[in-house]
């Protein structure tokens, strides 16, 4: 989930019965005979990081960076590239680059991600906010990646890595199930609210326009 909170109320605080589920559901899988008899994965991990010198959070970059995170299988050789950047979003054609330019250079796999940093949020502007990609040039970007994949790669060093996808049932993430309904309800009225002044803006002017043939030009 993203978050669990409702302007200044937190819905999942320390020691509440919804923290222990959370907790408890990882302890059960972590110890779980499914993790205990997985199969295990020769892996070399590496990693670099970097700013962008002559760009700001104006330009939606935070103090963050990007990073390049970098996993290559010992046995197959097959290596997948995570890149993680310090802004709100980002542009989809900013991903085709990046990902075709990995392709280029051998890599099979690779995924962008952004940190949904809110200090780039807070920076005005038309959107509210300038994705990745928006005032940062995709040269400049490529050009960085370049460099960090290459140093990520000579970093490369054996690491114990886990992933395995699950899912479990009757875990609270949302907190209290009255506060979706209540944006429910909220999205309800502004839609009736928005269906009668689109009425009230066609049936006024009509209105005006008949008295106005009426009276001024006798029809």
């Amino acid at each position: 989930s993203h978050n669990a909170i409702i302007g200044d109320e937190i819905l999942i605080t320390k020691n509440t019965i919804e923290s222990q589920d959370l907790i408890n559901v990882a302890k059960k899988y972590i110890e779980s005979k499914t993790i205990q008899d997985s199969q295990e994965v020769q892996m070399l991990y590496g990693v670099a990081k970097s700013t962008f010198k002559n760009y700001s959070e104006k330009d939606g970059i935070g103090f963050g960076g990007v990073v390049v995170h970098m996993f290559k299988n010992s046995e197959t050789g097959q290596t997948t590239v995570l890149i993680h950047f310090d802004g709100n979003n980002a542009y989809i054609n900013i991903r085709s680059y990046i990902l075709n330019m990995l392709q280029n250079r051998g890599i099979e796999r690779g995924e962008i991600t952004t940190s949904d940093s809110h200090t780039v949020a807070r920076q005005f502007s038309a959107r509210g906010y300038s994705p990745i990609g928006d005032k940062i040039k995709i040269d400049d970007i490529l050009e960085k990646l370049d460099v960090l994949i290459q140093e990520a790669e000579n970093n490369l060093e054996p690491v114990e890595f886990y992933y395995k996808a699950s899912s479990e049932d009757n875990v609270k993430i949302w907190g209290n199930p009255r506060y979706f309904y209540a944006i429910l309800d909220t999205l309800k009225e502004c839609l009736k609210v928005s269906q009668k002044l689109l009425t009230l803006s066609l049936i006024i002017p009509t209105f005006f326009s008949l008295i106005l043939l009426l009276f001024l030009y006798n029809i």
